[in-house]
């Protein structure tokens, strides 16, 4: 969006552009296929409402061919090492795919739910 547009829209001077989303204890969920544009601004972006939007990678080639399924990653990644975090001296901690897999399926609530 350009700056005339944003002005024309009155992003430029609603403070609520900045503003945290309104907790609500239930975030909507929507379908990229079935959520258009006006109805995306109307129920989302002009409340200010946070809302999960499923299926927006669908036809993305790595989707379709689940090179990013756990599976997957573990059959040709498994013994590779990448950084999961810092330790308290900003050190990179780094771990094996094979182990950070493990414990993301095994986590209560997932790995990312911890962070």
């Amino acid at each position: 969006m350009d700056k005339d547009e944003w002005m024309r829209q009155g992003w430029a001077f609603a403070s609520a552009a900045c503003d945290e989303p309104k907790p609500t204890g239930h975030i909507a969920r929507e379908h990229a296929a079935t959520l258009d544009v006006p109805t995306f601004v109307e129920k989302y972006e002009k409340p200010n409402l946070p809302v999960l939007i499923a299926g927006c990678a669908d036809e993305w080639k790595a989707v379709k061919k689940a090179a990013w399924h756990p599976k997957k990653l573990f059959e040709t990644y498994r013994h590779r090492r990448f950084k999961c975090g810092e330790d308290d001296e900003g050190y990179p901690v780094k771990m094996k795919l094979k182990y950070f897999l493990r414990y993301m399926v095994r986590a209560p609530y997932g790995a990312c739910a911890r962070s």
